[in-house]
């Protein structure tokens, strides 16, 4: 019954990850989401040390989203999906599997990202097919993700992708909307212009 109770309060916090209010900037959008990110994994899955990024499909670099309890240099390392010399966070993204780190003084893929770190749980953020990004926590507590808690994790992370899905979708649709509104101004301007050019000849 409390795993019940704590999957059925997982799918209903999820709905208040994509903000889709009208009257708000794109900047603030992505804020709004990255507070109800913050919000649901401190408050909900109680996780202290977080870090997301988002995959670029051209060149395969993984940039930060959001970082809470990671050292400095963990949130600027540069880092790759691919299955050698970036990490855990490379492998997931260059291979699509969840990974549990249990003791990451002993795991080989493992690079710090939070001091003190002893085991962490790295997730790929997918839709459908497609990489988005990655998800990953830390803990200082060996083997701290249990099957139970790795279960709950990836039920957020496809909500978080779905999240992620609907504001690039949206972004890009006001950004072709700007376009296709820009591009109408200037040919109407252009039409009375080259009127007057005509007129001149």
């Amino acid at each position: 019954r409390r795993t019940q109770k704590k999957l059925d309060a997982l799918h209903q916090a999820s709905r208040q990850l994509a903000c889709l209010q009208a009257d708000i900037s794109d900047d603030d959008r992505i804020e709004v989401l990255k507070h109800n990110i913050r919000d649901l994994t401190h408050n909900l899955l109680h996780y202290d040390v977080i870090e997301i990024r988002l995959l670029d499909p051209r060149t395969k670099e993984l940039k930060p989203l959001l970082a809470d309890g990671m050292t400095p240099e963990a949130t600027v390392r540069v880092l790759f999906a691919r299955k050698e010399g970036n990490g855990v966070t490379g492998l997931v993204a260059a291979t699509g599997e969840t990974y549990v780190c249990h003791d990451a003084a002993n795991d080989p893929h493992y690079i710090e990202g939070s001091l003190g770190a002893r085991s962490s749980l790295t997730i790929a953020l997918r839709d459908g097919g497609e990489i988005l990004g990655t998800f990953n926590v830390e803990s200082p507590q060996l083997n701290a993700f249990s099957p139970r808690e790795v279960q709950f994790a990836e039920i957020f992370c496809r909500e978080l992708a779905s999240a992620l899905r609907t504001l690039d979708l949206l972004l890009v649709e006001r950004r072709a909307t700007a376009t296709h509104s820009i591009e109408a101004v200037n040919q109407s301007v252009s039409i009375p212009v080259d009127e007057i050019g005509r007129a001149h000849v």
